[in-house]
């Protein structure tokens, strides 16, 4: 089974779905069609005009399809999903539905969060610049599996890093990525975290 779906809609999605590409290419030889992007119909009003998300018009710019979420679709093709900064909390009807929880472990369908701290620490939409604003010495990645409960599910693997006192936000960001690149370029990583 392989990542086959990905969640995403604001500028942070961006690297992840990247990432996600290449490593998909690199490790297995499979076009970036082979991932579908599912990404939030939730423009917004700026300076007057209506704006799309920044993930669904990163989506238009470079001729990715893509479709819009809906909580009563049921992807039946999801083999494994990913999800990163995606603004919406996934439901328990949902889970249910896509067969996404509930099953034998064996034969699960899993739904992936790449989440931009170190759990169970630093919980929802910003971690990042809370642990900046709140002095942390270091952070990093976590893979976790998604359920009903914010940032709550099983963790599959964590990747921790140093903040440094001259880190900004955009450098965590960065980080935060290369530490993501690293696992999903080493298959023996990528098939640990994700398969086996």
């Amino acid at each position: 089974m392989k990542i086959n779906y990905f969640f995403g809609s604001d500028a942070r999605s961006i690297p992840a779905y990247e990432i996600l590409i290449e490593s998909n290419r690199l490790l297995y030889n499979l076009p970036p069609s082979e991932i579908k992007v599912v990404t939030l119909n939730n423009p917004n009003l700026v300076r007057g005009k209506i704006v799309n998300n920044t993930f669904e018009q990163y989506c238009i710019d470079n001729d990715i399809t893509y479709t819009h979420f809906n909580g009563s679709n049921i992807y039946k093709d999801i083999e494994y999903a990913l999800v990163c900064s995606f603004g919406h909390i996934f439901t328990k009807e949902f889970l249910d539905n896509n067969e996404l929880m509930n099953q034998k472990e064996n034969n699960r369908k899993k739904l992936f969060n790449l989440h931009l701290s170190i759990l169970p620490d630093l919980k929802g939409p910003a971690p990042i610049e809370y642990a900046i604003l709140n002095s942390y010495t270091e952070t990093g990645i976590t893979i976790f599996e998604i359920n009903t409960e914010i940032d709550s599910g099983l963790i599959f693997k964590s990747l921790k890093f140093p903040i440094t006192n001259n880190d900004y936000a955009s450098d965590l960001y960065a980080k935060s990525f290369k530490k993501f690149r690293m696992l999903m370029f080493n298959l023996k990583d990528y098939e640990d975290t994700f398969i086996n």
